[in-house]
């Protein structure tokens, strides 16, 4: 059985020993107010404008799929390549047969003898880390729950020492 102590050791986690400079919460801010607005413009989209928007994120993630893994290897040299290819693969396109199917905009259901609508309502905007580890699956199936909710996603790599991710 692995202890805490013994993880510690195993695995070293830089604390944040400074707060984030006034240029970076500036860029933040500005970050999470493009992304209200997109939410808002998006709340007025129909399914199928959704669904047209959704789709082709997700065939970008497939396409994507060996060259961040090949990325990701390299980079943390954690991993094999192909484990990490069919990781891509699978969460990308089993999220997304999942809900492709399922009504996310306007009247999802109704219940005539009840006299109820059930409605869809974007909850905002989400933000989520990342591993660095493998990048695709995160990235594409965590985004196509919201855009197809009509809301917004931030995402970033969890920061590791002396890594950078470029972007694909």
């Amino acid at each position: 059985m692995i202890t805490q102590e013994v993880l510690q050791e195993r695995v070293a986690i830089p604390q944040a020993t400074e707060s984030l400079s006034p240029e970076r919460v500036a860029y933040l801010e500005k970050l999470v107010s493009q992304a209200r607005t997109a939410a808002a413009v998006f709340t007025q989209f129909t399914q199928e404008d959704v669904d047209r928007i959704v789709k082709p994120m997700v065939l970008a993630g497939l396409g994507q799929a060996q060259y961040l893994a090949r990325l990701a290897v390299e980079e943390t040299k954690l991993g094999v390549m192909e484990d990490k290819v069919l990781k891509n693969m699978c969460a990308t396109e089993f999220t997304y047969n999942y809900i492709k199917d399922k009504r996310t905009v306007g009247v999802i259901r109704e219940f005539p003898e009840r006299n109820l609508v059930e409605m869809a309502e974007p909850i905002g905007v989400i933000f989520s880390l990342t591993p660095i580890t493998t990048r695709l699956p995160p990235y594409s199936s965590n985004a196509s729950w919201p855009s197809r909710r009509a809301m917004r996603l931030f995402s970033a790599p969890i920061p590791m020492p002396g890594i950078v991710a470029p972007r694909p």
